[in-house]
């Protein structure tokens, strides 16, 4: 697992809390990089591209960018979110997830519109909607993997409310769709399983019930999900304790 998990040697991600154990927030907006976070974006790229290539082998390493990290043709019309740890070994990257953005009504498809088309034969996505995509957690321990799924929830989900976005699509493995529905993620499955070749796995269509899944984030992890619809560009720092108190009663 260690192996998966990109170090950075040098960031200033926790200068103003060294005490902070983990920091969730946007790491890129769109083709902009945010300031100062060059070294926590590249890792973010890396953590991509040591999942999708070597771990999951969604995609050939050949086709990894020179220097480990994955990019596609979608990365300039999301806003990226990484997830970072404050460790004895330096700062590690152990999650990820973007947003990709239809800004237009003419705008080009969503992957989902794509890969399912007959879900949308009578009308096509509309501007505002977007697709989670990229989602990633990565940590020695399950428990804390699962739990730092739902901090990347809880600050996609942020910026979703703060901006007024949706529809929210995504496509999912069964397994990962599963083990969602089971943790109680609101969404709704629009159709069968596919074997999508891009993703090399069989995937299955979902949009997520935003309004019950604020619902939840507000009743669940109020503070952090309150944290996370009052920043804009900074990160959101948290203490191990926080993480388990805000997060106990999901899944």
């Amino acid at each position: 697992m260690a192996a998966l998990i990109p170090v950075i040697s040098t960031s200033g991600l926790f200068l103003s809390k060294p005490v902070a154990r983990f920091a969730v927030g946007i790491v890129a907006n769109q083709a902009n990089v945010a300031i100062g976070m060059d070294a926590e974006h590249q890792a973010y790229g890396l953590l991509r591209g040591n999942v999708y290539a070597h771990e999951k082998h969604y995609m050939a390493v050949a086709e990894l960018n020179a220097d480990g990290t994955e990019t596609d043709r979608d990365d300039p019309r999301s806003v990226h979110f990484g997830l970072f740890e404050n460790s004895s070994t330096g700062v590690r990257a152990v999650g990820a997830t973007r947003l990709i953005i239809k800004e237009a009504d003419d705008a080009g498809p969503l992957p989902i519109e794509e890969h399912y088309p007959y879900i949308f034969e009578t009308a096509a996505a509309p501007k505002g909607s977007l697709e989670v995509s990229r989602l990633i957690s990565r940590h020695e321990s399950p428990h804390i993997q699962r739990k730092l799924k739902w901090l990347l929830f809880a600050v996609s989900a942020a910026y979703i409310v703060e901006n007024q976005l949706g529809p929210v699509y995504g496509i999912l493995e069964q397994s990962i769709e599963v083990a969602l529905h089971r943790e109680g993620m609101p969404m709704i499955t629009l159709g069968e399983p596919v074997l999508i070749e891009e993703f090399n796995s069989v995937n299955v269509p979902i949009r997520i019930d935003m309004t019950s899944l604020e619902d939840r984030l507000t009743s669940q992890m109020p503070e952090l999900f309150e944290t996370c619809r009052r920043i804009e560009n900074g990160f959101v720092l948290l203490d191990a304790s926080t993480i388990a108190d805000e997060a106990e009663t999901i899944g």
